[in-house]
C-alpha cells in the first residue's frame, strides 16, 4: 500500500518536472509544483495524483500533487515521473485544446476524453525512449 506523498516527494515532482519542461520546450511557461490549498477548487477524484491549474493567457500554471494515499503500488519515483509528465502533456497540448474548445459542436467532456487518450499514449512513448537513453 502507498503512503502520502511528503515533501520530499514534491520536491523529486518538482526536479523531475524540470527535466521534463526542457525536453517538451515548455520554458516559455512559468510552471510552480506544490500541495493543494483550499482555495484550488478542484476535486482530484478516485486515483488521481496531480492536477495541472494553467493560466493561459498569463503563461503560468500550477502543478498540484495530491497529499492523499494514490491507488497505486509503484515506487514513487517512477509514479511522480509519469505523474509529472501526464501534467506536463497538458500544458504542452494547451494550444491545441484551447483551438478545441473555440471550436462548434465539440464538447469539453469530448475534448477532456481525447486530450486524456492522446497523453496517455504520449506518456509511454516518451517513458519508453527516455529509458532507452
Amino acid at each position: 500500500m502507498s503512503k502520502p506523498y511528503t515533501k520530499k516527494d514534491l520536491e523529486l515532482f518538482e526536479k523531475l518536472g524540470r527535466e521534463w519542461e526542457a525536453i517538451l520546450g515548455l520554458q516559455d511557461w512559468d510552471i510552480g509544483y506544490r500541495f493543494p490549498v483550499k482555495d484550488d477548487g478542484k476535486d482530484f477524484g478516485e486515483g488521481r495524483c496531480a492536477i495541472t491549474l494553467p493560466n493561459t493567457e498569463a503563461m503560468n500554471a500550477a502543478i498540484v500533487v495530491s497529499e492523499r494515499d494514490t491507488n497505486y503500488d509503484i515506487p514513487v519515483a517512477v509514479e511522480a515521473n509519469e505523474t509529472v509528465l501526464h501534467e506536463l502533456l497538458h500544458l504542452f497540448l494547451r494550444p491545441l485544446t484551447r483551438l478545441g474548445e473555440a471550436r462548434f459542436g465539440v464538447t469539453q467532456e469530448r475534448m477532456d476524453y481525447e486530450e486524456h487518450r492522446i497523453i496517455q499514449r504520449l506518456v509511454k512513448l516518451l517513458m519508453g525512449a527516455r529509458c532507452e537513453n
